[in-house]
């Protein structure tokens, strides 16, 4: 059988870059990474009452071989290789019930040391069908250690930011260009809800100017060399 192999970095809750297609799970294996090894049991055990057909969970810290410091946030989600940017600590995320301050979520409770390996180096169980991005900034270093997994990946589902709300990350033009050298076409953008200055009372608040999104990227049709890709 012919699986659909899902590869998803930064999978902290339990959850992956692709739409959940109950029916089709049995013929979907899921690869998940994440460098906390405090949080990859949650990982199995959410990913595996999916259905899939395979999960397994990677306790690696990905990207261009290095040491390197890793970030814990008060916010487990915003955890990041890179420092927050103190020009955005009062802004916020407007929340249902409340505001989410830049500062408060990315307050550091806790600086891991890790050693980063690059995608490449692993010795992978499924090859890469379609991979999933989600580790707050790093997500361009990632796909640089991927080169050659990335041969046969029909789609790419990434985080890219619009603005540096981590010092020194890439933004979204950076992983474009870089993608389109590789062989891979902007799709869609999927934009998170936007941020702004904390200066104004909620009655008063219009709309928020965009930070973040989900780009997805499939590879371009002259590049998709079998049959089998393109049923994929």
């Amino acid at each position: 059988m012919d699986y659909f192999n899902i590869h998803h970095i930064g999978a902290r809750s339990g959850t992956i870059g692709f739409p959940k297609l109950k029916p089709l799970h049995d013929s979907i294996t899921c690869t998940a990474y994440d460098a906390d090894v405090n949080c990859c049991p949650q990982i199995k055990e959410n990913l595996s009452i999916q259905g899939y057909s395979n999960v397994e969970v990677i306790q690696k810290g990905i990207g261009q071989s290095r040491k390197a410091k890793f970030n814990l946030a008060y916010d487990p989600n915003s955890s990041s290789l890179f420092e927050t940017n103190d020009y955005f600590s009062d802004y916020y995320i407007e929340s249902p019930d409340f505001d989410r301050i830049q500062k408060e979520a990315h307050k550091k409770v806790e600086e891991l040391s890790l050693d980063l390996i690059p995608l490449d180096s692993i010795n992978l169980k499924f090859k890469i069908d379609f991979l999933s991005l989600d580790t707050q900034g790093s997500e361009l270093d990632i796909l640089k250690s991927a080169k050659n997994s990335l041969d046969k990946t029909i789609g790419i589902y990434t985080e890219v930011n619009f603005v540096p709300l981590y010092d020194g990350i890439p933004l979204y033009g950076d992983i474009s260009n870089y993608l389109d050298k590789l062989g891979f076409q902007l799709i869609n953008i999927d934009l998170q809800n936007g941020f702004a200055p904390r200066n104004l009372p909620v009655g008063f608040r219009l709309n928020k100017m965009v930070n973040q999104g989900d780009a997805l990227f499939l590879k371009k049709p002259e590049l998709i060399n079998s049959e089998l890709e393109r049923r994929k």
